[in-house]
């Protein structure tokens, strides 16, 4: 059965921060985490900052497994869950694929890191990414920015398998604080299955926006990290047979929109503009 999804909890607790994994037979959905703790499996690592990623061959990625490309970290070492694709690029050739890690059972947390730079406390920042997830049903897939070096995240966004009935549509959950607990607060919003979308977040002193596909679909508090010093995409190992979940051109930028439209160019031919 599922448990409420209001999880009472304070900042101060120093824990590892808990996934949330869809409902199936003794599963629990969107369970908040208690703490804003940094999300770490004990083994990935936290490396130099790198600005972005369009996971292509002129930034020295390789198709095949993730761990270790460009000082980027996955969980375990060489698992099949996390690669460098070329079969549904954004832009360019290349992008990062997650899928179904049969080395571990179901619920286990599966993560990969970008390289991580400590960050002066409250640098205005975008954060975006093109997300791909083939259909709902199955994983749940959390993106985070988070800072390392405070040892807090920062923001939290749910792609869940699911509504909070368990029997609805994969909807965007985005974490927040809400009357003294930790939550994951339904946006209302429905992810599309099988297309590229866009996830902005906006970071500033005074709030998170957070936008889907252009729209601006919540906006929250700055509570935990106060800094985007490394992003991670993270999933609960629950999916369906065949499922895929594709990410691309992600980009960690001061505040606002790219000056080109990502569609027309390569993303490193973008990134040389955003410099």
């Amino acid at each position: 059965m599922k448990h409420t999804h209001l999880i009472q909890a304070t900042l101060a607790c120093a824990m590892v921060v808990a996934m949330a994994a869809p409902a199936a037979a003794g599963r629990e959905s969107k369970r908040a985490p208690n703490t804003w703790a940094l999300i770490t499996d004990g083994n990935v690592k936290i490396n130099t900052y790198f600005f972005g990623a369009g996971f292509e061959a002129s930034e020295g990625f390789t198709v095949g497994d993730f761990d270790g490309q460009q000082n980027w970290t996955a969980s375990g070492m060489d698992l099949p869950f996390a690669s460098i694709s070329n079969a549904n690029p954004f832009t360019g050739s290349q992008h990062l694929r997650m899928v179904y890690d049969p080395t571990m059972t179901q619920g286990t947390t599966r993560i990969v890191l970008s390289p991580e730079q400590p960050t002066p406390p409250f640098t205005v920042n975008t954060v975006y990414i093109k997300v791909n997830i083939s259909d709902d049903g199955g994983a749940d897939y959390d993106i985070i920015g988070q800072a390392p070096s405070q040892g807090f995240l920062t923001w939290r966004v749910k792609f869940s398998w699911s509504d909070d009935s368990n029997t609805g549509p994969g909807m965007i959950y985005v974490l927040d604080n809400v009357n003294g607990g930790l939550v994951f607060v339904n946006t209302g919003v429905q992810w599309a299955h099988g297309i590229y979308k866009e996830l902005r977040v906006d970071f500033t002193p005074g709030e998170i926006r957070y936008y889907y596909d252009g729209a601006l679909i919540y906006t929250g508090a700055v509570i935990a990290g106060s800094a985007v010093e490394q992003v991670g995409i993270v999933h609960d190992n629950w999916q369906l047979p065949n499922e895929t979940a594709d990410f691309d051109a992600l980009s960690v930028q001061t505040l606002g929109e790219p000056p080109v439209a990502v569609k027309s160019m390569t993303w490193s031919q973008v990134k040389s503009l955003l410099r």
